[in-house]
Formats: structure tokens, sequence, C-alpha cells
């Protein structure tokens, strides 16, 4: 793959304004390559990355979120089967899978925080409260481990960086809260959360 292709999808991406129109941009222009072109390309950009070229690091944000949204697809596959098969270890690096972790349970079973109403609150009655323009029960969401109550979260407006970062620093870190702050488009562009994650 050229350096000139590499740095025409660096100028391409970072010329567009927001994040989320950034990954799907790239999602577009990479089903036009072959599965080798498309190994090829990321690999040298990852290798842009790891010498600290700032574009290519902005530019990998956006591959990543778009990684996160697809999560584990053909497309992944095929990109981390070609990265091990051609020895290419930058992109072997970005794909590679985070190891099973032996005490990881579904959200559903997961403990919740009380949030004070003498009982546990459903999915859906935390969801409402993470809709809420009040920042009352704010402290209590943060911690909350289900990645749909997050979600909601996410999307308020009166969620902080700061909130964000509480979120993300949480021990122990509940995979599912960490991949749905990596999918936010905003809060993931944000380097105090990213250096967090």
């Amino acid at each position: 793959m050229a350096s000139t292709d590499v740095e025409r999808l660096k100028r391409v991406v970072l010329a567009l304004p927001d994040v989320a129109l950034r990954a799907r941009w790239l999602r577009d222009h990479l089903s036009g390559f072959s599965p080798a072109e498309q190994a090829s390309m990321l690999n040298a950009l990852c290798e842009d990355g790891e010498r600290s070229d700032p574009l290519a690091r902005e530019t990998l944000l956006s591959v990543a979120l778009l990684f996160a949204a697809l999560g584990e697809c053909a497309l992944v596959r095929q990109l981390r089967a070609a990265a091990e098969a051609r020895h290419l270890w930058s992109l072997e690096r970005l794909l590679r899978r985070a190891p099973e972790l032996p005490h990881e349970r579904p959200a559903d079973e997961l403990p919740v925080p009380d949030y004070g109403a003498g009982r546990t609150l459903t999915v859906g009655e935390r969801r409402s409260l993470a809709r809420s323009p009040s920042r009352r029960s704010f402290d209590k969401l943060l911690s909350d481990p289900h990645p749909l109550v997050i979600r909601q979260l996410l999307g308020n407006p009166r969620l902080t960086e700061d909130d964000v970062v509480r979120m993300a620093a949480r021990r122990p870190a509940f995979p599912e809260v960490i991949a749905e702050i990596a999918r936010h488009p905003s809060h993931s562009q944000r380097p105090r959360v990213r250096m967090m994650k």
C-alpha cells in the first residue's frame, strides 16, 4: 500500500468535522479495498501512530471507534487473520482481543448500586434516572454496571468530562461500560477519557 494512500486517508478523515462521521466514512472507504489492502493500509497507519505522528493518532481514534461500533464481525476477523498471516504487528496490536476475565458475568447479574428505593431498581427505572435533567442520582448511576444505563447516561447533557473519567477509572472495570464509553462519539474523543480507557 502506497504511503500516499495512507496520507490521503489521514487528510480526508481529519477534514471531516465529527468523529462519528469520520468512522462512517472509514467504513465506506475501506469497503472499496480487498481485505489484504485494508490490512496493509491500516497497518501503515498504525505504524505512523506508533512513531508518534499526531495526524495518524487522531485518525486511529476514528478507526478504533469504527471497530468498537462493529464489534466482533467478519471484517475484524478478516483483518485479524491477515495481520497474523502477513506479520502486520502494528495492526495485530490494534485488533488484539482482550483476555477473557475469569469473573466476567452478564450485566444483569452484576451488583446494582443501592438507589435508596428500598428495592433493586429495574434496568428501565435506572435508564429513566439516567435521562433525568437532575444530577441527584449521578453518583449511583456512574457506578451502574449495565451498558444500557451507561449508554443513556452518556447522552445526558448534564454529564461532565469528570464524570466520564470517574466511570472509566472505576475498579473493577466492567468491559461493557468501557465499551460504551469507547463507542460514544463525543466523550471518547477527550484526551483525559482516552487515557483512562
